[in-house]
């Protein structure tokens, strides 16, 4: 009986003395999410006192993308974990993104959507119409470069983009939808980012080239093996209006194995390349339906 009080006591001692040292080396740490609105954190931000604004530091998100932790404290939110109460904004710096929920009508279990209704920054004001539905399937960045803020959402580089600027709201909408998607193949794809000296960048694509997953995709509208595959710079506003100065632009062939393409698309789809049997004819006859593509934005 003395032997095993004994052990129970060392027992005690030894539990005692490792929940007084209850701190894990750094790389055993687990990593925990903060769920404290009343903490500070780049992924759950703070709530105002009135309980209608989420804040967040736009410091935290430098790089632009909203990051996993904003997802996930958002499905917190979608969910019911996390308590919406008055909640409609979220606000990165000087940008305050116009939010509502709507509970989902057809699920079990009570759940909501985060639409995005408008923007704000200072006293330029945009309304999101239709109001966007705001979940990771999507690249939703925002980002300042001096007093020039920048919005956007995009998924496979098709969506929406809000640029505030000294001379007013640029809006850049890359529509990628079904509708009209044959007569506008040469469409320009525009999409933002910030340099790392601060600057305005932006990339400039046609349609026909997005997001090309398909085999023989990059051929459909193929009009000349130089053809103008991206254009990129910088981004400058001069009286409201965008200047886009043009720095590098390169062609389809510099960036695409046209001919491996071709192969591969002969072989899949045998029937429809019968009459074509060589790159050069598939682009004749492409040339006599379609286009060149160049980038029509307007250039110092």
């Amino acid at each position: 009986m003395k032997k095993y009080t004994f052990f129970l006591l060392l027992c005690a001692v030894l539990l005692t003395s490792i929940g007084c040292n209850n701190t894990l080396p750094a790389d055993e740490a687990p990593q925990t999410l903060i769920s404290d609105p009343a903490q500070t954190s780049p992924d759950t931000g703070t709530l105002d006192p009135a309980g209608q604004q989420l804040k967040f530091s736009m410091e935290d998100h430098r790089d632009g993308n909203l990051g996993p932790g904003f997802w996930h404290m958002l499905q917190k939110l979608k969910t019911g974990e996390r308590p919406i109460g008055k909640l409609n904004a979220f606000v990165f710096g000087d940008m305050v993104m116009h939010i509502s929920f709507e509970k989902n009508t057809d699920a079990k279990a009570t759940t909501y959507q985060c639409l995005l209704t408008g923007l704000t920054v200072g006293e330029q004001s945009v309304a999101v119409n239709p109001p966007l539905l705001l979940d990771d399937s999507r690249t939703v960045s925002l980002f300042a470069t001096g007093s020039t803020y920048v919005f956007s959402s995009l998924l496979y580089s098709c969506g929406d983009t809000y640029i505030f600027h000294d001379g007013g709201i640029y809006e850049q909408h890359n529509g990628c939808d079904a509708s009209g998607k044959e007569s506008r193949y040469n469409d320009d794809i525009v999409v933002f980012s910030t340099g790392k000296d601060g600057t305005l960048r932006y990339e400039c694509y046609p349609r026909k080239f997005t997001g090309l997953i398909s085999v023989g995709q990059a051929l459909t509208h193929l009009t000349d093996r130089s053809e103008q595959f991206l254009e990129r710079g910088s981004v400058a506003f001069a009286g409201g209006t965008p200047i886009f100065t043009k720095e590098e632009s390169l062609t389809i062939s510099q960036v695409w194995n046209l001919e491996a393409e071709f192969d591969a698309a002969e072989k899949m789809f045998p029937t429809e390349y019968e009459n074509v049997r060589t790159l050069d004819a598939l682009i004749a006859v492409n040339a006599g339906k379609y286009e060149k593509y160049t980038c029509k934005l307007v250039r110092e």
